[in-house]
């Protein structure tokens, strides 16, 4: 009984961040939700309690997914790799891999729809998202770090350029190729930026 529970109340959230992400959050109603799955409103109440619920939990299990890949990635790379370098290198690289893999057209990012929509959604599904991008901003910044405090003599030093900043520049590329790749549908383009992402990561890196 209760895996019927937990399946039907993972139903009504896959299919809101299906909604959400096409026709955007203030969009999407809970009538569009229940009808688009041939269910009652009754049927959704019993798992939420109002939408503002729906889309903290949402965008919490997003979330979650979201930072947990990150760390599988990471944890992959530190396992095949023994330099700091190397390292960031391939985790740039496992995202350019996963950046040409994905299907076409592109749904969207659930930590954007939700940025662009601040106004429809409730104040803890927001602190989530920041909570997100700063987990990124972090974990990711520390390789860099790493690899910066590796190398003897660098162009970074003279560039004045911080781990941080570089850090954000990866995650701008990430939730800004979904906006350019759904709107002039070249699907092709986010790799192509990661790609020029790795290279001005190499020269920072050199000796």
């Amino acid at each position: 009984m209760q895996n019927k529970v937990n399946e039907s109340r993972n139903n009504i959230l896959d299919e809101a961040e299906l909604l959400f992400l096409d026709r955007g959050v203030a969009g999407t109603s809970i009538d569009a939700i229940v009808s688009s799955l041939g269910l009652t409103k009754g049927s959704f109440f019993h798992h939420f309690s109002n939408k503002k619920e729906l889309c903290t939990e949402l965008i919490s299990r997003y979330c979650e997914r979201d930072c947990n890949h990150l760390d599988t990635l990471i944890a992959r790379v530190e396992a095949e790799h023994d330099t700091p370098r190397a390292r960031l290198l391939a985790l740039v690289d496992c995202l350019i891999d996963e950046l040409k893999g994905l299907e076409t057209p592109w749904s969207g990012c659930l930590f954007a729809a939700f940025s662009y929509q601040k106004g429809a959604i409730p104040e803890d599904a927001n602190a989530i998202v920041a909570e997100g991008l700063l987990y990124w901003r972090i974990r990711v910044g520390k390789m860099i770090q790493d690899a910066f405090d590796a190398q003897a003599r660098s162009v970074h030093t003279a560039a004045k350029t911080s781990a941080e900043t570089l850090a954000d520049m990866l995650i701008s590329i990430l939730e800004g190729s979904f906006v350019q790749v759904k709107v002039l549908e070249e699907p092709e383009l986010a790799a192509k930026q990661m790609e020029q992402y790795k290279l001005h990561l190499e020269l920072l890196l050199m000796d």
